[in-house]
């Protein structure tokens, strides 16, 4: 039995794991506004750490180029992306 929003399901939720460039526009003006009350909470001179997800890299973008601060991530590609504005 697995928990779920508001009940429970027999249904493992985690045994498909779609694919992010699929997850990426699932509830995409959710994670949209998400972002933008996250960046209301940043200061100019904060340091953040940004973990994995579409939410979280909703708000990577929301912050580039209002703010400077600095990232770290565990992904090059991204961190050289992000970057360059390449997002």
């Amino acid at each position: 039995m697995f928990r779920t929003r508001g009940g429970a399901s027999m249904h493992n939720p985690y045994a498909v794991e779609r694919p992010i460039n699929e997850k990426e526009f699932i509830k995409s003006d959710e994670k949209k506004k998400i972002a933008k009350v996250a960046l209301g909470m940043i200061g100019q001179n904060d340091s953040i750490m940004i973990g994995s997800g579409t939410t979280v890299y909703e708000v990577a973008r929301a912050l580039y180029p209002e703010k400077k601060s600095l990232l770290l991530r565990r992904r090059l590609k991204w961190h050289l992306n992000f970057a360059t504005g390449l997002m």
